[in-house]
């Protein structure tokens, strides 16, 4: 489990960047991490729903975002942000479950204008910043600053935009309840997990405020999934018992990282599960308490063996812990053991033979990163560390080349463009990566500059139609149920 990294030094340039935030929202912007195992628990929960929905699983990501909100979104094309507010405070599965059939019936629904190749490209740093600010503009109910975050006209165009906004809602609360039938799955989830909305807005919306929302008021959209619980074949159907294990493990690894002190009491020693006991040890993990945690996660992999998820644990145990070379040994088992389809694990192996400093080990540091490119394409990171080992190596046109492709994603274009430009004077003309870097170039181009991006490592954007409107079970315009009129 580990923070983007470039998200420590963008933080403050996405502030800046949210021109008609409020102030508590422009200094608690969250953040994105990655979890392998979180991620793919919810993989295996939703692949079903993704196959009845007609889409290839392997296109959709699931992009997790540190809030306590109840919330979820989709932008950038296939691309569903999952709050860890909404995993933390469900229940059970079927409710994770419901919250994401919803968010593919706007993907399936085609909700998202798809006409902007950049946006479709762009670092989930910079999705998240662009929902943000859009969700900033419509909480604020400022005509002004909604019309110049959704590029609409104001007055009629705005109550335009919210009330076609509320009929996607609509579509999607029903396309996810047809998906979840389909997958002979229970709907009972998604209306439990409405239900809880419902129960944290607490007074419902009247008169005209209902007209200035971009959802259905939530008692209907509670009508709506009562009744179509009762015409479901499924609606009692249980899952896999094993998925209540996984989900029971994905919670308490999110509790253990993200409230340390709270898991010690929740997870007592007085609970010996699996997942107790793995919340303990992350949790002593996050509190310093290294030699207990890694004891505690030997006794896990004890259990058992060939459990990737608590070898990649132990090994970023100690890898924090500045035990650089005690922890490539955990890093390479957990990377053998990786489910197919993950980058992370492999991502965090090359970082730690990069960071033991042996040139030795660099070919197979590009390995490992080659492995994870395959898989994520959005993660800027992944470039820096790619130019690392070929700059040791000597490679220094390969080093810039890739330095490019992470000041593209990082929407930085002047940069992108001067170290393209640099890698194409030494590439062999015609080859792949002179094209690759030709390519950069022209994409570089086409980006708009907001300032001097030289020696920013900052996100510079502007939100508007073309990208296409982010849209979920909130909305843009509401990323969570205390925005109301």
């Amino acid at each position: 489990m580990a923070l983007y990294p470039r998200l420590r030094n963008t933080i403050a340039a996405i502030s800046a960047s949210l021109c008609f935030a409020t102030p508590a929202l422009a200094q608690d912007i969250p953040s994105l991490f990655s979890d392998t195992e979180v991620e793919q628990t919810l993989r295996t929960f939703c692949t079903p729903i993704w196959i009845a929905a007609g889409l290839k699983p392997e296109d959709v990501h699931i992009v997790l975002v540190n809030s306590p909100e109840l919330n979820a979104f989709v932008a950038g094309g296939q691309n569903i942000f999952v709050y860890t507010g909404m995993l933390e405070k469900s229940d059970n599965p079927l409710q994770v479950i419901g919250v994401i059939a919803h968010e593919t019936g706007h993907i399936a629904g085609g909700h998202l204008v798809r006409g902007d190749e950049n946006m479709e490209n762009a670092s989930y740093t910079m999705l998240l910043a662009t929902v943000l600010a859009g969700a900033a503009a419509v909480g604020s109910h400022d005509p002004g600053a909604i019309a110049g975050a959704l590029g609409i006209g104001e007055d009629m165009g705005i109550r335009n935009y919210l009330m076609s906004s509320r009929t996607t809602e609509a579509s999607a609360d029903e396309a996810g309840m047809s998906f979840l039938e389909k997958a002979q799955m229970s709907p009972r989830g998604l209306l439990e997990f409405m239900q809880k909305i419902e129960v944290e807005e607490g007074v419902p919306l009247t008169g005209d405020q209902k007209f200035l929302i971009d959802h259905p008021p939530t008692p209907e959209r509670v009508e709506a999934m009562i009744q179509g619980l009762g015409r479901s074949h499924y609606a009692d159907k249980r899952l896999p018992p094993e998925w209540d294990e996984m989900y029971a493990r994905m919670k308490a690894k999110l509790i253990g990282y993200l409230h340390p002190d709270f898991a010690m009491k929740k997870y007592s020693r007085a609970d010996t599960t699996v997942a107790g006991r793995y919340a303990r040890a992350v949790a002593m993990w996050r509190l310093g308490q290294i030699e207990p945690a890694v004891e505690l996660i030997d006794q896990l992999i004890a259990l058992e063996p060939k459990n990737a998820y608590f070898h990649q644990a132990k090994a970023q145990m100690l890898f924090e812990n500045g035990r650089i070379a005690d922890s490539v040994a955990s890093f390479k088992t957990a990377a053998a053991l990786a489910p197919k389809g993950t980058d992370e694990i492999h991502t965090e192996y090359a970082q730690a033979l990069l960071e033991k400093e042996d040139p030795a080990n660099l070919q197979l540091a590009i390995d490992e990163l080659k492995i994870a490119e395959k898989i994520e394409t959005h993660n800027p990171e992944l470039h820096r560390f790619f130019a690392t080992a070929y700059g040791r190596q000597g490679h220094e046109a390969l080093a810039k080349l890739e330095l490019a492709e992470e000041a593209i994603l990082e929407d930085r274009p002047k940069t992108a463009r001067r170290m393209a430009s640099d890698a194409m004077r030494h590439l062999p003309a015609g080859s792949r990566e002179w094209l690759r870097a030709q390519d950069l170039i022209a994409a570089s181009l086409t980006r708009k500059t907001h300032g001097d991006d030289e020696d920013s490592a900052g996100i510079h954007f502007s939100v508007g139609p073309a990208g296409g409107s982010p849209t979920g079970l909130f909305g843009p315009g509401n990323s969570g149920f205390t925005q109301r009129p």
